[in-house]
């Protein structure tokens, strides 16, 4: 499953698909990433991989895409996805504005 690999070349398809989308990285953590859409006011999509074994604590669960709600209500989760076509689609689906 791409969403649960360490294998930088199948993320760096993830992150090539959301740029063809029109989303800019807005956070370059490198294990925690926030994707800003900048085509239809859409949600911002966050992902999180896994970089070892402490890193088991995160709050987030690796292999998982989630849309954030809007920057009103915080950076909370608003919905939760298996796969980057779905967030996508998603995050667009009921715009913040």
């Amino acid at each position: 499953m791409i969403n649960i690999s360490d294998n930088d070349y199948r993320w760096r398809r993830v992150e090539e698909y959301l740029i063809s989308q029109g989303y800019v990285l807005k956070n370059p953590n490198r294990d925690h990433y926030v994707w800003m859409d900048c085509v239809s006011n859409g949600r911002d999509i966050s992902y999180h991989r896994s970089t070892g074994p402490d890193d088991m604590f995160s709050s987030e669960p690796e292999g998982v895409f989630s849309i954030l709600s809007s920057p009103s209500l915080g950076r909370e989760v608003w919905i939760r996805v298996a796969t980057i076509t779905h967030a996508v689609i998603r995050s667009r689906d009921n715009p913040r504005w």
